[in-house]
């Protein structure tokens, strides 16, 4: 086109310029994604969304049942340690009587064996 002597130089200089812009145009489509290979990447990307939020949910599930496991446990041995407690305050209340009746059999034997003398 430059060649022709029939068209003005700043026509050529034109067709130049347009020229050069549609190479940048060019290179900057090329650079661009096709929506089908888009759609394709963001039908990736959330199928590995939620996987994640299915192994999220997974250990949030095994969270749970190691923490119902863990309050099981914690209120089986609080029952066990009640009631070892209440077995040790059994146990105290019946030395406690016996160490009553140990010392209160000869103190009363003693009292109605001087209250009848004296009286009889």
């Amino acid at each position: 086109m430059a060649d022709d002597p029939a068209i003005p130089p700043w026509v050529n200089f034109v067709l130049e310029q347009v020229n050069r812009q549609f190479e940048g145009v060019n290179k900057r489509l090329d650079n661009l994604v096709t929506q089908e290979s888009f759609r394709q990447e963001q039908a990736r990307v959330n199928e590995r969304l939620e996987g994640h939020d299915r192994e999220l949910g997974e250990v949030k599930g095994q969270i749970s049942a190691e923490a119902t496991a863990r309050n099981t446990e914690n209120q089986i041995r609080l029952k066990e340690e009640n009631a070892q407690k209440d077995k040790l305050l059994a146990t105290q209340r019946q030395t406690q009587w016996q160490w009553f009746l140990i010392f209160a059999g000869p103190l009363v034997t003693w009292i109605l064996t001087n209250f009848f003398r004296a009286g009889g």
